[in-house]
């Protein structure tokens, strides 16, 4: 498991130094002067704009692998796979019961 984090911090990592600022990776010589987004980018109104959280990779098409969640998976789950979202990370099944206090004066 080290080891796949290891490898996702890497990529991830190399990737962000190889993207523009703008998220825009077209070339001069496109002929079709179409936009192509970098990678941890999407297209969106011809803008490109990073990954939302919970995603990351070319056009943002594949979801954070458990343990990490969150904006290009930088965060990391604490808790085991049934319970991590890939998004939000952690979901804790918190009884939401609500209780009542009697105050006797």
């Amino acid at each position: 498991m080290k080891e796949l984090l290891a490898y996702c911090y890497v990529f991830l990592t190399i990737t962000k130094l190889n993207s523009r600022a703008d998220g825009n990776c077209s070339t001069r010589t496109d002929s079709k002067k179409q936009v192509h987004c970098c990678n941890n980018y999407f297209l969106d109104n011809g803008i490109c704009k990073v990954c939302l959280p919970g995603y990351f990779g070319m056009n943002c098409s594949s979801q954070c692998p458990f343990p990490s969640f969150g904006v290009l998976c930088s965060d990391t789950c604490q808790c085991n796979a049934t319970e991590c979202n890939h998004v939000n990370g952690c979901q804790s099944n918190i009884n939401t019961e609500k209780r009542t206090t009697i105050v006797f004066l």
